[in-house]
Formats: structure tokens, C-alpha cells, sequence
């Protein structure tokens, strides 16, 4: 007997013989255990499932911990990439500073001791001409002819130092200058270095220019 006749035997209430329950149980033995095998694949199958999600949650959050971490660590390099560059600045502003500090020492003694044998009235203008002039302080040459330069240019800028003589009291005397032969105002700059030479000092120029005023 088939299957179907099987079970329509069954459905009437007919006692099934012990030939006929042995072919029914070899017939729907192999549904059954397809039935089973199939409620575990769905359950395995099921289970796969809820495991790949929580894989795709676990590597999300390993994701935004990552990104997090890598904010942080741009954040925090960042931070200190400015503190360099302010330190760095600092530095070289000190730098500046003292370089321009030790420069003003050299012109200062420049103004005192130089090529001329003349002081230089003013040293930070002196400063201000020879940075104009991009004079390399450490240059002797240079150094020299640019204040035998600026001796003619500006010769009323240069003093003469005081001359020692004979007699008590007479290493402190300043060496005058001869009386001006024509007025100030007309002196060329061969005048005025020829007043430098005699001993005129810049208080002297300037209170001739007050007395023609």
C-alpha cells in the first residue's frame, strides 16, 4: 500500500495490520527526521543570525572607539604642534632680542672707538645707518669705510676727542675750534668736517646755528 492509502486507512479508524504499520512507519520515518533536521537548520541558521549582528555591533563600536581614540590623539597632537610653534616663536624672538641687544653694545663701542679717531654723537642713529647700509659689524674693512664714509657725509655727527697738554689741569681741556669765517648755514661739508677736525664738538655746531638764528 502507498502512503496516502496509509493514512486514509488510518483517518477511517481501520486497525492497520502489522505488515501495513511496519511499511507506514519505513514511509514517514524519512519525513520526520527531515522535519527535524530542518527545525535544527532553521534554529542553527537563526542563531547565525543573532551572532553575525552582534559581530556587526561589536565591530561598529570598535569602529567609533577607534575613531574616537584617533580625534583624541589628532586633538592632543595638534595641541602640542601650537605649543611648539609658540615656544618656537619665543625662542626666537629671545633670539632677536639678544642679537640685537649685543649689537647695540658693538655700535655703542663703535661710536667710541673707530677708524676715525672721532666719537659719534649719537650711537642709536649710528645704529639705524649702519643697519641701512647692511654694514657686518664683524667685517673690519667694511666696518671702516663706512665710518670714513659717513665722517664726510655727516661730520657734525663726529666729535673729537679732548687733547692733553701741558700745565695743570690741561689733560681736561677740549681743543676749541678756530671762529666760523662765514655763517653756518653756508658751510659746505668740507666746512664742517674741518670743524670736527679743529675740536668742534655737535653742542658747539648746534649753539653757532642758535647765535646767526
Amino acid at each position: 500500500m502507498t502512503y496516502a492509502e496509509l493514512m486514509s486507512k488510518i483517518k477511517k479508524g481501520e486497525p492497520l495490520t502489522p505488515e501495513e504499520a511496519s511499511e507506514l512507519d519505513k514511509l514517514s520515518r524519512p519525513a520526520e527526521r527531515f522535519n527535524e533536521v530542518s527545525a535544527k537548520a532553521q534554529k542553527l541558521e537563526s542563531e547565525l543570525k543573532a551572532k553575525e549582528k552582534e559581530l556587526e555591533q561589536l565591530n561598529a563600536q570598535m569602529l567609533d572607539e577607534a575613531q574616537k581614540l584617533q580625534d583624541e590623539v589628532q586633538r592632543q597632537l595638534a595641541e602640542l604642534s601650537g605649543k611648539v610653534e609658540t615656544l618656537s616663536a619665543e625662542k626666537n624672538s629671545l633670539l632677536s632680542e639678544r642679537d640685537d641687544a649685543l649689537k647695540s653694545l658693538k655700535v655703542r663701542d663703535l661710536a667710541v672707538n673707530n677708524p676715525t679717531g672721532a666719537h659719534f654723537a649719537d650711537p642709536e642713529y649710528l645704529k639705524y645707518l649702519l643697519n641701512k647700509e647692511k654694514v657686518d659689524l664683524d667685517n673690519e674693512e667694511q666696518v671702516k669705510s663706512t665710518m670714513l664714509s659717513l665722517k664726510e657725509k655727516y661730520p657734525e655727527l663726529f666729535r673729537v676727542p679732548a687733547k692733553g697738554g701741558s700745565g695743570a689741569g690741561a689733560g681736561n681741556v677740549a681743543t676749541q675750534p678756530k671762529p666760523a669765517t662765514k655763517p653756518v648755514k653756508d658751510w659746505t661739508d668740507a666746512d664742517k668736517a674741518k670743524f670736527i677736525r679743529e675740536g668742534g664738538t655737535v653742542e658747539q655746531f648746534q649753539a653757532l646755528i642758535k647765535t646767526e638764528a
